[in-house]
């Protein structure tokens, strides 16, 4: 496995020199698989170009399967989607949210700077006050 970067300024234009390169390497080793890393930001705007531009320009519809658009966070995900790390259960912004409200009703007599928000949002929300 090989790695290239292409630098310049922001007025360079990256992608077409990648396109060239990806259109030279895949026509020299036709069985190798590509990744082109690009910011998250612009990964699917980037992806559609380069297919459009890697395709036949006779046809409306282009598929690659040897060449993957990826940002960063993908490309990890792409690599580590099998190992038993990555498929530990995360818990969501929203899980997290109801944590730690959770935890700040058990204890809001506990906690000086926020049992009053604990008492202000069952007020909001109309949630049954905790038995003692």
């Amino acid at each position: 496995m090989t790695l290239q970067f292409v630098l310049g300024t922001n007025g360079y234009d990256h992608q077409e020199k990648l396109v060239e390169i990806l259109k030279t390497q895949r026509a020299t080793n036709p069985a190798d698989r590509f990744f082109y890393l690009v910011p998250n930001h612009i990964k699917f705007e980037s992806e559609v170009e380069v297919l459009k531009q890697l395709g036949n320009p006779d046809e409306d519809v282009t598929a690659q399967s040897r060449i993957q658009v990826l940002s960063f966070t993908r490309l990890a995900w792409y690599f580590l989607r099998n190992t038993s790390q990555y498929q530990k259960q995360r818990i969501s912004a929203a899980g997290i949210n109801m944590l730690l409200y959770q935890i700040i009703v058990d204890h809001q007599d506990d906690l000086i700077l926020f049992g009053q928000e604990a008492i202000y949002r069952d007020s909001l929300i109309k949630l049954p006050t905790r038995s003692p």
